[in-house]
C-alpha cells in the first residue's frame, strides 16, 4: 500500500527519545514536533489513449457521435481538463502526468497517436504510480489476435525499466459495442491485463455494453464515468 504522509526524520527521532527516556508526557505538548510531520504527494503517470484524455461534456445527446449519417455530434472536452487523471490530481493532491494520446494503439502507432509504448520514455523517473489504461483500439481495430499478451507485455517491460518498483495499475476494457465478436476480444483483452504484475480494473462489470449516459459515445466517458474512474483509481491508491 503507498502512503501518502510520513513522519519527517526530527519526528520519527522524537518518539524514540520520548519513548527511551519517558520524558515528553503528553504528544500534545509538543506542537512543533507536530509542524514537522510533512505530506508527501504521489507521483502519478497515465499512459493511455483517449479514454485517459477525453470527457463528454454535459449536455451532450446519448447517443451522440462523429456527425456522420445524421448522427448527434458528442461535445467534448479534450486538453485533459476534465478526465479522470485530471479529478485524481484535484481530488488527492497527488502529482498527476497525463500522456495519453487519442486513437493510441498499444504498440503501434497510427496517424497523428503515440502509441502506448512510445509514451513510456517520457514518464517522469519519479513517479511511483504508472497507470496504464489502453486496449480499446486495439481490440476495435485487429481480430483476436495472440499478440495481445505479447503487445502488453511489451509495454509492462519497458515501464519497468523506465520506473523500477513503481507500483502499475491497469484499467481494463469495458464493452464498449455490443457486437459479440469484439466483446470476445475484449474478454481476451482484459484476461491478459489480469496476468500482469499489478492491480486490474474491471470496467466490465460498472457498465452495461454500448451506449448509456456514462458513455454517450458508447466509447468515452462522460461525468459520471470519470468520476467513477477517479473513485476507483482513488481507492486502489488507498488500499481498499
Amino acid at each position: 500500500m503507498l502512503v501518502r504522509s510520513r513522519r519527517a526524520p526530527f519526528e520519527r527521532f522524537a518518539v524514540a527519545f520520548c519513548g527511551l527516556m519517558f520524558l515528553c508526557g503528553d504528544w500534545g505538548s509538543l506542537p512543533a514536533i507536530q509542524a514537522a510531520t510533512e505530506t508527501v504527494p504521489l507521483r502519478i503517470t497515465v499512459i493511455g489513449d483517449s479514454i485517459s484524455k477525453l470527457q463528454i461534456l454535459p449536455g451532450s445527446a446519448v447517443p451522440c457521435g462523429v456527425p456522420t449519417n445524421g448522427v448527434i455530434p458528442c461535445k467534448y472536452s479534450t486538453d485533459g481538463s476534465k478526465s479522470y487523471p485530471a479529478l485524481i490530481a484535484v481530488q488527492t493532491g497527488d502529482i498527476v502526468t497525463n500522456l495519453a494520446s487519442p486513437g493510441a494503439r498499444t504498440v503501434e502507432n497510427s496517424p497523428g497517436t503515440i502509441a502506448v509504448i512510445n509514451q513510456v520514455p517520457s514518464i517522469p523517473k519519479n513517479s511511483n504510480v504508472v497507470i496504464v489504461e489502453s486496449g480499446t483500439n486495439d481490440t476495435s481495430a485487429h481480430g483476436a489476435s495472440p499478440q495481445y499478451l505479447a503487445d502488453i507485455s511489451k509495454v509492462v517491460s519497458a515501464v519497468h525499466a523506465r520506473v523500477p518498483g513503481a507500483r502499475m495499475i491497469f484499467i481494463g476494457v469495458r464493452y464498449f459495442w455490443q457486437v459479440s465478436s469484439i466483446n470476445d476480444r475484449v474478454n481476451l483483452w482484459d484476461a491478459d491485463l489480469r496476468l500482469q504484475n499489478g492491480t486490474f480494473i474491471d470496467t466490465r462489470q460498472q457498465w452495461p455494453p454500448g451506449v448509456n449516459v456514462d458513455w454517450p459515445d458508447g466509447t468515452h466517458p462522460g461525468p459520471g464515468a470519470v468520476r467513477a474512474l477517479a473513485r476507483d483509481i482513488e481507492s486502489t491508491l488507498k488500499g481498499s
